[in-house]
């Protein structure tokens, strides 16, 4: 995909499972979030950035979930 140097675009997403949190990272510097309050909204928006960005150049992370035991 043949991006403009002024173009905007999606270049990284960071997702959190545990908080059921997608952040969007743009090629600008600029920021977005989404936190949703139940698990079938998270994977509504989670449905939507893989089927968005399968084809984009975006590279997809995963927090590593943690564990409540000490």
């Amino acid at each position: 995909m043949h991006q403009s140097i002024d173009e905007e675009y999606v270049e990284s997403v960071l997702i959190d499972v545990q908080k059921r949190s997608v952040k969007m990272f743009s090629n600008l510097g600029d920021e977005n979030s989404v936190t949703c309050d139940t698990v079938d909204e998270f994977m509504n928006v989670l449905k939507f950035v893989r089927d968005t960005l399968e084809d984009d150049a975006a590279e997809i992370y995963y927090v590593e979930p943690t564990s409540n035991e000490t």
